[in-house]
């Protein structure tokens, strides 16, 4: 109810929620992927951004803070995380047709080894694991998860995620092995089609006037569970390792899943240290005036038009922040 109300309100006020201020948008997943944003409404969103707004680069949007200049009004940045195929069999081609830029992040060994994402390995366990109960010790207890239908294997994979996300790097692994043995599944080697990941020569045949490269760190650990020198070796480590392989220089940086508290001092000090321009989170907010352009904000890209909209206007933005707000003066009462 409050959502509504608080939308309602804001309805009319959305050309202006939104001005000297920049959405950094990103995408993960296309087509008929898990959580894939499909071909068509994919393509509808960037119809809607050539007619009204003004699509530009992290390297300009940079470029102006720097010199600390006024935004292009109505400018927009595009990025999509991680790097699976299906970005070059269905975005791609659209971004190519209608000419517009997006900057690609890339987990360095994921590409350069062909081994697995994390959260990709976990996600394969739980749909391709025998149906039944499988308990399993996560967050210093025991929990039973039901394998079944595919909502009961997403809920279990979510629920697994979840912990890894509180998790250094070996305890997370060990924690997907310790699945993966009670199950009795047996990940392959390579990901199979579903969690395919681009390659070199994939990467290769790309328009850099239509992709800038970025990284999205060695194996996309949350930062904050690493050593200072395991987080060097993501950040910088990264950097040299996909510039050599690509042929590319990279400016930017994606810190991996994006939360602010998946982040510390010593991660946006080593992003600067190691040469990048630029450096994005997904915390769900407006670039404005004055960032930090190594803490820049993203907001994760909507899966329907009509929603995309509200985002780019600021209506769904401001709704939530306000409700938030709400829910908090309500609950001091």
């Amino acid at each position: 109810m409050l959502k509504s109300i608080i939308r309602r309100a804001l309805a009319p006020l959305s050309g202006h929620l939104t001005r000297g201020v920049v959405p950094v948008l990103t995408y993960h997943r296309f087509g008929s992927a898990f959580r894939g944003l499909s071909a068509a409404v994919f393509e509808s969103q960037l119809v809607y951004l050539k007619r009204n707004y003004h699509v530009t680069t992290l390297h300009e949007l940079v470029t102006r803070l720097s010199a600390n200049a006024e935004f292009v009004p109505n400018s927009v940045v595009l990025t999509v995380d991680d790097g699976y195929r299906d970005f070059l069999e269905v975005a791609y081609p659209l971004l190519r047709k209608h000419q517009l830029t997006v900057t690609l992040f890339l987990v360095a060994q994921v590409l350069l080894e062909r081994s697995w994402l994390w959260f990709d390995r976990l996600h394969y366990v739980a749909h391709a694991a025998p149906a039944g109960a499988v308990r399993l010790e996560v967050a210093g207890g025991v929990r039973t998860y039901q394998l079944g239908s595919r909502e009961s294997r997403n809920a279990a994979w979510e629920s697994i995620a979840d912990c890894c996300l509180e998790l250094d790097a070996e305890q997370r692994d060990a924690l997907i092995d310790r699945f993966e043995l009670e199950t009795g599944t047996t990940v392959p080697g390579e990901a199979p089609p579903a969690y395919a990941y681009l390659t070199v020569s994939d990467l290769a045949r790309l328009d850099p006037a239509v992709v800038d490269i970025g990284s999205h760190s060695l194996t996309h650990p949350i930062l904050t569970k690493c050593d200072y020198e395991r987080q060097r070796r993501e950040i910088a480590g990264s950097r040299e390792l996909l510039a050599a392989a690509l042929r590319r220089d990279l400016t930017s940086f994606a810190y991996p899943n994006g939360r602010l508290c998946d982040i510390d001092a010593r991660s946006v000090q080593l992003a600067r240290s190691a040469g990048y321009s630029s450096a994005v989170t997904c915390d769900g907010s407006f670039v404005r005036r004055g960032a930090n352009p190594h803490l820049l904000s993203r907001i994760g890209a909507a899966y329907t038009l009509a929603g995309f909209r509200e985002q780019l206007d600021g209506v769904s933005y401001w709704s939530s922040r306000l409700q938030r707000r709400g829910e908090l003066a309500g609950a001091a009462e």
